[in-house]
């Protein structure tokens, strides 16, 4: 429609100086109209709960929510991709997608990357089978372990120890396959989990199995903020400054308070 207006006024430009100012107007609009993409943004295709949850109906979580109300704040029309973990990642470097979850702290190349205000924290700590003995007071006590890790995830405190191989890493595809390897009792006690703290709450709360045959060894293997990274342009770079102030914006109002706590999930 726009690009028909254009060409009449233009067929009009001989006739006046007012039509070629129509012209000119229409072409700026028109431009205008078609340089706005949605901000894509890829999320996990199996979810992260609590900040990022997936069902049949709609997606929702501590990110999800963060980063849907700074876009409208912000006016960024916004569409989500999902996708899993390394072909996210792969997506990002080419730009095919502008954002994805991740930390800065996690990344090996944050420099090439533009980041989100941090959300939230997370906290990675260790998942073990009730039935199995593990005496574990520091990293060092789990050499010789088996560690069950979510498949493409970084762990910085670990990573040594995985490249030594003196600590083993099995991956899996998300922390519901993680945390159901660890159902049947280790013969060795040699098996965990790492993964969020928050992560592993909410699939125990939601499933009584887990709940009633895993628990928590108290070893804190690191904490990081988790946010978004953003594909590196000029376009995204406006995008993004928008985005982190609106994000301040909402930490100051308690929005974001509120939202964390809508998901967050109880220990009881």
């Amino acid at each position: 429609m726009e690009q028909l207006l254009i060409l009449n006024c233009l067929k009009q430009a001989a006739l006046s100086t007012r039509n070629l100012v129509c012209a000119f107007a229409l072409a700026m609009s028109f431009n205008a109209i078609a340089s706005e993409k949605p901000l894509v943004v890829a999320l996990p295709d199996a979810g992260y709960p609590p900040y990022v949850i997936v069902n049949e109906s709609k997606v929702t979580g501590i990110l999800v929510e963060s980063i849907k109300r700074a876009s409208q704040n912000a006016g960024i029309t916004m569409e989500f991709q999902f996708l899993p973990e390394k072909r996210s990642l792969k997506a990002l470097q080419e730009c095919s997608v502008d954002a994805r979850m991740e930390s800065a702290l996690y990344s090996d190349a944050p420099d090439e990357y533009l980041w989100s205000h941090p959300i939230i924290e997370i906290e990675d700590v260790l998942i073990a089978n009730n039935e199995d003995y593990h005496h574990i007071e520091d990293i060092e006590d789990l050499v010789g372990h088996e560690l069950i890790a979510h498949i493409g995830y970084s762990y910085p405190a670990l990573q040594h120890y995985f490249d030594s191989g003196t600590i083993i890493r099995s991956d899996r595809y998300n922390e519901r396959e993680m945390l159901r390897s660890l159902l049947r009792p280790s013969p060795d006690s040699r098996r965990l989990a790492v993964m969020d703290r928050n992560v592993a709450t909410t699939l125990f709360n939601n499933d009584n199995q887990l709940r009633d045959n895993l628990r928590f060894i108290e070893l804190q293997l690191g904490k990081a903020p988790l946010q978004f990274q953003f594909c590196d342009n000029a376009e995204n770079a406006k995008r993004v400054a928008l985005l982190n102030e609106q994000l301040t914006l909402l930490n100051k109002s308690g929005e974001l308070l509120s939202i964390k706590k809508a998901f967050i999930p109880s220990n009881e």
